[in-house]
């Protein structure tokens, strides 16, 4: 899959320093605002105890991520932008899910924010909508295998696709709930896309879908950046939290770029952090239910760690450099 990248580099690295540059200096400037409107996080009362004196931080800070992102996915129209702006969409009406959530989590003072309900019904509509376009684009009901050859899914590519687009985008979001946690790894994340969708627009056939995949990866340019910039005011200990109005938004715009990409079987890799996450949720709430016992001291996972004595920073790092080591992996896959 990988052959010579010379020329693709330009817009994926535009869209990471157009939105370095634009999160960077928006992050700062959004605190006090949020401060004004008192957009301050309420903390769970069952969560970890030293996570009692975050209540009050600012939180919507995602917002500054939704912006650095749609002005790096620019870059994306140096090749063709199509599949940039489906992406973005995407993260957008996930994110606006985050972003009804917040408001009600700090208007309403409820920690647990919008029902799980209300929440599915948008992500299903939303995954639907993704689902099928991408079925109609020149992309189609394709899935590549990692190391060569395709999978066509098919008539069962709409409600497979909309299971794993809501399960991974929520999954993204839990994955949110240490300073620096959803930022660093999504940052590696996406960087490790923007590479991998570059190398497979010079593998296709079809000129009309690899001009759309060096537009995507200048969007993972743009996203990776943004998400590198948040640190600056989101990493321990954070000034700002990015709330599920960051989180939803980057679990759209994960989702949305595997799908286009037609590489969701790298997910499950890649993103090996986000299902380690979701799954150790799974397994907890199962567990007590059959037994009244627990797995974990606490789910998700991260917090199990933190309880057990680890310090958040340290968590980070750890989730992190586990989320680079598995992104070599994936980037070995695909070279076979």
């Amino acid at each position: 899959m990988f052959e010579s990248l010379e020329g693709l580099m330009l817009p994926i690295g535009l869209a990471i320093l157009i939105a370095y540059a634009c999160c960077f200096l928006l992050g700062p400037a959004l605190i006090p605002m949020l401060r004004r409107l008192k957009f301050g996080q309420t903390v769970r009362d069952d969560g970890p105890s030293g996570h009692l004196k975050k209540n009050g931080t600012p939180t919507m800070g995602g917002l500054a991520i939704w912006a650095a992102t749609a002005v790096g996915a620019l870059a994306a129209f140096w090749a063709d932008g199509t599949m940039a702006i489906v992406a973005l969409i995407s993260a957008l009406g996930f994110g606006a899910i985050g972003f009804a959530d917040d408001y009600v989590k700090v208007k309403l003072k409820r920690s647990l924010g919008l029902t799980a309900w209300q929440k599915l019904i948008g992500q299903f509509v939303l995954a639907f909508l993704l689902a099928w376009w991408i079925s109609r684009s020149p992309q189609g009901t394709v899935w590549y295998w990692p190391w060569g050859g395709s999978l066509d899914l098919g008539w069962a590519f709409i409600p497979v696709m909309m299971v794993l687009l809501v399960g991974f985008t929520n999954s993204v979001n839990l994955i949110d709930g240490l300073d620096g946690l959803a930022s660093s790894v999504t940052a590696v994340v996406m960087a490790a896309m923007a590479l991998i969708i570059a190398a497979l627009s010079r593998a296709v056939d079809n000129e009309q879908l690899a001009r759309g995949l060096v537009g995507l990866a200048a969007f993972c340019g743009g996203a990776a950046g943004a998400c590198m910039a948040f640190l600056r005011v989101n990493a321990y200990p954070a000034q700002v939290f990015m709330g599920d109005t960051g989180s939803m938004f980057l679990g759209g715009a994960v989702v949305a770029v595997f799908a286009q990409s037609g590489l969701m079987l790298l997910l499950p890799i890649i993103g090996g952090m986000y299902a380690a996450t979701a799954l150790s949720v799974v397994l907890q709430v199962g567990y007590y239910k059959l037994t009244h016992k627990r797995i974990f001291k606490m789910a998700p996972l991260h917090h199990h760690f933190e309880l057990s004595g680890m310090p958040e920073t340290r968590v980070v790092a750890m989730y992190t450099a586990i989320t680079a080591l598995l992104c070599v992996i994936a980037l070995l896959l695909v070279t076979l």
